[in-house]
């Protein structure tokens, strides 16, 4: 069966597969980089099963920003004497962002950038909810006549025993 490449500019959610070539590479006159394959895991995406390839260069400009890219999505531990650092990263899922480019004449659609599954969003949600939890906890304990989180219960006396009238 043929790869399919993703065709359309766009965000996905991928599995990193293993690259059949390695991870890294240096061909002649070009830039050393690490390449990292992912497969489109999607189903309700007409990309699909599809393919799409992030390179990660590893110049003295770009070295430093791709190994903070690998960092942040993988964990990774920066030592690249450690092949089995590298696997470690096949199987885990990602976010890939494609956009279009033309190059010699001709408009491809390339894998831009390589993001952890979790958004930034989703942490600070996670990070919200563990405050909100913490909050209303609080709450709980400090106006047990309020009953957060569950049924309210209106307070009819005030603190000396007095009615409230409203």
């Amino acid at each position: 069966m043929d790869k399919k490449y993703i065709d359309k500019p766009g965000k996905y959610i991928c599995t990193v597969k293993s690259p059949g070539n390695g991870w890294l590479d240096h061909p002649e006159g070009k830039a050393p980089f690490i390449r990292i394959p992912c497969i489109v895991d999607m189903p309700e995406s007409d990309q699909h099963g599809c393919e799409s390839v992030w390179y990660g260069y590893l110049t003295e400009k770009s070295r430093e920003r791709t190994e903070e890219t690998l960092k942040q999505v993988f964990q990774w531990d920066g030592n690249w004497d450690n092949e089995d650092g590298l696997d470690a990263f096949i199987g885990r899922r990602v976010r890939l962002q494609c956009d279009e480019s033309e190059w010699q004449g001709k408009t491809q659609v390339k894998a831009r950038w390589l993001n952890p599954l979790a958004t930034k969003r989703e942490k600070n949600r996670e990070e919200y909810d563990k405050k909100r939890k913490s909050v209303l906890e609080q709450l709980k304990k400090d106006y047990p006549h309020l009953a957060i989180g569950g049924k309210h219960t209106p307070k009819t006396h005030d603190d000396e025993g007095d009615t409230i009238p409203f």
